[in-house]
């Protein structure tokens, strides 16, 4: 049985997590490589703790004035970022049901 889980695990689940890491990896290096992370991180606490209220306009500020670029690497790496979970979700779910359809105990012959 190990055998069957481990050959679908390579035929369904490998290449998603292959292409996904792939695509997240590609993103978040353009997005490192235009955009001060630690300084980002640093304005955002201190208007955190200054003014909450404030923290959506400093966001959607930071965005509005970052090159096309990272806006179009954040975007992709958030929409590779919810494809890689629901595909992991699903593919977790079809697991679940294919050990339910392959266990043998609990049907009753």
């Amino acid at each position: 049985m190990r055998r069957v889980f481990l050959i679908w695990f390579s035929r369904k689940v490998l290449p998603y997590i292959l292409i996904d890491s792939l695509a997240l990896g590609f993103f978040a290096y353009l997005i490192g490589e235009y955009v001060f992370v630690r300084v980002v991180f640093e304005n955002l606490t201190r208007i955190l703790f200054s003014s909450p209220d404030g923290l959506a306009a400093y966001v959607f500020g930071a965005l509005w004035g970052t090159k096309p670029v990272v806006q179009v690497s954040l975007a992709a790496s958030l929409a590779a970022f919810a494809l890689a979970f629901k595909n992991v979700f699903g593919l977790f779910v079809q697991l679940g049901a294919l050990k339910q359809e392959t266990n043998f105990r609990q049907r009753a012959f």
